[in-house]
């Protein structure tokens, strides 16, 4: 729906598709297995760092609890944006079945995309 309406310009948008590389469409199947392969590797081995950091007492100095905290923003940065862009890439349908909106869930991904970047840098 788009239009005038009291002197201002509403438009809404109701999906939000990612295109993935120009040219491409027809492998974009084949692009799920290096995205899901980075996104595992990027999931267990920070998950291995925190888990021997929390375990090992004589790792509990305040670098390593850093160390520790930066690698859990790391998995919370990989996990904003990596699975709705697997879901994507391995379906036609242009968005993730959620009960938000399109531009609701754009919103959301965006924060927390901003969060984890400014929280890294700002403890850095």
């Amino acid at each position: 729906m788009s239009g005038w309406g009291n002197g201002t310009y509403n438009e809404s948008y109701t999906s939000f598709l990612l295109m993935g590389f120009p040219g491409m469409q027809e492998a974009r199947v084949l692009l799920v297995l290096p995205f899901l392969s980075l996104y595992l590797v990027i999931l267990f081995t920070n998950a291995l760092v925190i888990h021997t950091v929390a375990s090992q007492r004589s790792l509990r100095q305040p670098m390593y609890l850093l160390i520790a905290l930066l690698l859990a923003v790391n998995v919370c940065a990989a996990t904003t944006v990596l699975p709705a862009m697997l879901f994507s890439f391995s379906t036609l349908q242009p968005q993730p079945p959620l009960s938000l909106d399109a531009w609701d869930r754009c919103s959301v991904s965006t924060f927390w995309f901003l969060w984890t970047a400014t929280s890294s840098s700002s403890w850095l």
